[in-house]
């Protein structure tokens, strides 16, 4: 295919450089590379971070909740009680 196109000279034609856009292939991987070992790492620390803590909060919750039925179930026979005895 890139055969064909150089053939014809329609690469020539639409100005495309060969080792501009090698550089530029380069430039991109490396920087991908980069940014992968930097930026991503962290990122994905954070959000592994941010999920346990979301984890962690939401079992919290669930114990909260069943505690306040536990309560409340407590108090409706102590009302009871109370009615019964009155």
């Amino acid at each position: 295919m890139i055969s064909t196109l150089l053939a014809s000279g329609l690469l020539d034609d639409l100005g495309v450089n060969f080792r501009v856009l090698g550089t530029q292939v380069v430039i991109f991987i490396i920087t991908f590379i980069v940014l992968s070992r930097v930026l991503f790492g962290r990122v994905l620390d954070h959000m592994k971070r941010r999920e346990e803590e979301i984890r962690r909060s939401t079992e919290t919750i669930e114990r909260d909740r069943q505690e306040v039925e536990r309560m409340t179930a407590e108090y409706q026979a102590s009302v009871v009680k109370v009615v019964r005895a009155a």
